[in-house]
């Protein structure tokens, strides 16, 4: 059966118009090309279902419905379940870390305790290492003071050996050597001995030094003792010096003399061996060539001297055999007086000081 309405519908449909779409749903719809080009739609109008399918439906949409439900309900106590679990989960899982935190900080907190029981204790150690160092240093320190005061007093106390008995210009002499022998073992004797007969054992004390002790205090009495002990008998001066009176009655008439005038030559004799040390002196006996001078400090002419204008020509010294010879030579006009026998002496009187060099001549005269 034709539909005139739709088809007049349809027909009155514009041509662009395409948003009219198809038929609505529940009719089914055809479309037909007539000879004459003419275009027809057809609809067929579906029947209606029958109650016992509608009933089928209505029981398969409750069926749908409460299944629904059941999931629902289902997946809400799946739900309620799986929160309660994470819940639990979650707070086993915060006491377990409060747990393992709290253990370890008290093993954190033995092992600080125990490393700070040892930090303590050797810090205790070193600084009773130190204040024991330190005070074995002061002491060293001290005794160091007190061993150089004492070697400075043993310096001191053979300066005057030195200046004694010392040979000047000659630093390898025997006397020099024996001094600076004597002065080195008594300054470095104990340490010797101690170096040589110390204990073994191990409780001698740790310092760096011996303390002064019997010898330090000893030494510089035994230094001088030892050097005048062996310097004893040595010329402990280079120069030895005196003071003699002439004797004018001793006299020899000279003839060497200018025309006209006499010569009187005197002659005293000093024994150096009183003055000299006795061992140094058997070496100056086979001296030859010692310096020696000689002065008159005062002199006095007779009356016959004093007429004769007398006059001191010349005064030698020489040293022979360990003694000093002196000769003073007086030159005077050749008067009558003089023409007797014996002849008068024109000197009086006189003093003279002499000075002797007890060293070794460099060149023999």
């Amino acid at each position: 059966m034709r539909d005139s309405s739709n088809a007049d519908s349809v027909e009155r449909r514009p041509a662009d118009d395409s948003a009219a779409g198809a038929p609505a749903r529940g009719s089914r719809a055809l479309t037909a090309i007539l000879p004459n080009g003419k275009v027809v739609w057809l609809r067929s109008v579906p029947p209606l279902a029958p109650a016992a399918d509608l009933r089928h439906l209505a029981d398969l949409a409750e069926h749908s419905a409460r299944w629904r439900e059941a999931r629902s309900r289902s997946h809400r106590r799946a739900i309620e379940h799986l929160a309660r679990t994470t819940a639990d989960d979650a707070e086993r899982l915060n006491e377990a870390h409060v747990e393992r935190s709290e253990k370890q900080r008290r093993r954190l907190a033995v092992e600080f305790n125990a490393l700070d029981r040892r930090v303590s204790q050797a810090i205790e150690k070193h600084r009773g290492a130190v204040e024991r160092q330190v005070q074995i240093d002061r002491e060293s320190l001290r005794r160091l003071r007190r061993r150089d005061l004492w070697d400075q007093i043993v310096l001191l106390s053979s300066l005057p050996l030195f200046a004694a008995y010392g040979q000047r210009g000659t630093p390898f002499g025997a006397n020099n050597l024996a001094l600076m022998l004597t002065l080195l073992v008594w300054l470095v004797g104990d340490e010797i001995i101690n170096a040589l007969f110390a204990s073994s054992r191990k409780d001698i004390p740790p310092y760096a030094l011996r303390d002064a002790d019997v010898w330090s205090y000893l030494a510089p009495i035994g230094n001088v003792l030892a050097g005048w002990w062996l310097m004893d008998g040595r010329q402990h001066e280079r120069f030895v010096a005196g003071r003699g009176e002439l004797k004018a009655k001793r006299f020899e008439v000279i003839t060497a003399v200018p025309a006209g005038k006499l010569g009187f030559r005197y002659r005293s004799t000093v024994e150096l061996g009183q003055m000299i040390g006795p061992v140094h002196f058997e070496d100056f006996r086979g001296f030859t060539g010692v310096p020696a001078v000689a002065t008159l400090s005062t002199f006095k002419f007779k009356d016959v001297g004093l007429k004769a204008s007398a006059k001191i020509s010349g005064v030698t010294a020489e040293v022979e055999r360990g003694r000093l010879i002196i000769h003073v030579t007086v030159i005077a006009e050749a008067i009558p007086d003089f023409a007797v026998d014996p002849v008068p002496s024109p000197l009086e009187s006189a003093e003279f000081a002499w000075m002797v060099d007890t060293d070794k001549p460099a060149t023999i005269a």
